[in-house]
């Protein structure tokens, strides 16, 4: 019986020995290096339409991060293109046209399997509304493409966006390092 109290408190030493060895040994960040690890407060993504063809809407982005209080941290912009935009049947599932305006949630997601991407949720009769890569309305499905610049073909009458693919590589990465409060997306005429 003496052993296994003996034991019991050598246990016990050993636990608050480990507890101060950790205390001595943890480092304490303050909120301003903290948040350069955690990313801050929320993004807020406005967009406005700029233009509209027969098969494609063109919108500029300001996407904006903010801290916990409500601080500017960062902004990046671009355009979006989305397919036309038909406001009788934007929210019907499948519909293939321009999301109605409003404000949307954003929340990490996977496009074709594969994770990384966004999607915008919330939009009446409408889901899986992704944020992928794509430079004409055709490729947009109803979803947001992102691009650099965009340029527009009076032959066919249709808005494109160039860079696609690297917008939405800039526009990821600011999501993933500002996002972790929240994203939305707030799409105006």
């Amino acid at each position: 019986m003496k052993q296994i109290i003996n034991k019991q408190i050598k246990m016990k030493k050993l636990s608050k020995l480990k507890l101060n060895d950790l205390k001595q040994q943890s480092i304490l960040l303050s909120k301003e290096e903290q948040a350069e690890f955690v990313g801050g407060g929320n993004v807020s993504i406005s967009t406005n339409r700029l233009g509209y063809g027969g098969s494609s809407t063109l919108s500029v982005f300001l996407a904006t991060a903010y801290d916990d209080n409500g601080n500017v941290i960062s902004s990046l912009t671009g355009y979006f293109l989305e397919p036309g935009c038909d406001y009788s049947r934007c929210t019907y599932a499948g519909s293939d046209t321009a999301i109605f305006p409003g404000t949307y949630d954003v929340i990490p997601s996977t496009f074709k399997g594969t994770s990384g991407y966004f999607e915008i949720i919330g939009v009446d009769g409408r889901s899986l509304i992704k944020i992928h890569q794509g430079n004409t309305g055709i490729k947009t499905s109803g979803c947001l493409l992102p691009g650099t610049t965009y340029g527009y073909s009076s032959n066919t009458g249709e808005y494109y966006v160039n860079k696609s693919g690297d917008k939405l590589n800039e526009l990821r990465d600011f999501l993933n390092k500002y996002g972790n409060g929240g994203i939305s997306i707030n799409i105006s005429y």
